[in-house]
This record gives structure tokens, C-alpha cells and sequence, in this order.
């Protein structure tokens, strides 16, 4: 009986120094003021959720044509890249098609752009200053791609977002 009262009393003892510990991780985790929330994105970052319907870019800032058509894209982060590729699936082969992009700075300020119906939209340059992109392409929306680069995927990707957090001790993303 006294050998059952003493493993239980250790047992306790353990249990007490773990949650302990796990109520200062907690508190230290409050107390970090320097936690970021990041986004993080797959290879595709063309959202069709975010499109325009029915309207195509004018490829100078100044706005879009109506035109049942052509689609226009959200804006697609792509600060991190140096090129770009705009690409639509047909199927299992990839079609490059791209009628028209501009691209923004932070503020969504236009930058600079090009709309012509032969566009060569891959190994697209990116400019200096830019985050986003715009888009317009041929209906079929939620099949294209805006991937970094100059090659065209061989395989369709949807897209794709992450949500997490840094914390300042480790400067880790986790998820």
C-alpha cells in the first residue's frame, strides 16, 4: 500500500512540474510582442475566387474594357519573384496565353504594363518596386496559373494559401 501511495504521489508531483511548464510557455508566448502573422503561398498565385469577369486591362493603368470574353485577376503577389509565367491548362498540356498585365507597388500604384493580343506571357520581367500583378486572359478563369520563372509548369497547381506565425526567440514559420 505505501509503495502505491508513493508512485501516486510522483506520479502527482510530475503532473504539477508539466503543467507548471506548460503554463510559463504560455505566458512567454503572450508576453511575445514581436509574434508576425505570415502568409505564405503555394508555386500558383493566381486566385480565380479573386477574377473579374467580362473585363479585360488596358495594360496602362488607366482601367479595363468590357469584354464578355476576357477576365481580369485579382492582384497576385509576386514581389519575390524576378519573372513570371502566366499559363492556362487545357487538359493535362499547358496552353501560354496571356492577353494583357500590369503590374503594382505596395500600395497597388501601377507601375508599368503591356496589353496586346500576342503577348508572349512567359519569362515575364518583373520590375523593381513591384508586389502585385494583374492579369487578363481568356475565359476559363480557374484554370490558369501565375507561377515565378520563364518555363511553364507541366502540371496544374491550385491555389494555394498559409497562414502562420513567427516568434521573435526563434524567427521559425510555423503553422
Amino acid at each position: 500500500n505505501e509503495n502505491l501511495k508513493n508512485a501516486i504521489s510522483e506520479m502527482n508531483t510530475k503532473i504539477d512540474d508539466n503543467v507548471g511548464q506548460l503554463s510559463s510557455e504560455i505566458e512567454e508566448n503572450r508576453k511575445d510582442t514581436d509574434r508576425k502573422i505570415l502568409l505564405s503561398y503555394g508555386t500558383n498565385r493566381y486566385n480565380p475566387s479573386q477574377r473579374e469577369n467580362a473585363l479585360y486591362l488596358k495594360g496602362d493603368g488607366t482601367g479595363m474594357f468590357s469584354n464578355g470574353a476576357f477576365f481580369t485577376s485579382g492582384y497576385c503577389y509576386i514581389a519575390d519573384y524576378e519573372t513570371i509565367t502566366v499559363q492556362k491548362f487545357n487538359g493535362t498540356s499547358g496552353v501560354v496565353t496571356c492577353r494583357a498585365y500590369e503590374f503594382y507597388d505596395e500600395n497597388k500604384t501601377f507601375i508599368s504594363g503591356l496589353s496586346n493580343t500576342s503577348i508572349t506571357p512567359y519569362g515575364i520581367t518583373v520590375p523593381s518596386g513591384a508586389y502585385y500583378v494583374r492579369f487578363s486572359g481568356d475565359s476559363g478563369a480557374e484554370n490558369y496559373m501565375l507561377i515565378g520563372g520563364s518555363v511553364c509548369a507541366t502540371s496544374f497547381e491550385e491555389y494555394e494559401e498559409r497562414y502562420g506565425f513567427t516568434n521573435s526567440k526563434t524567427e521559425r514559420l510555423r503553422f
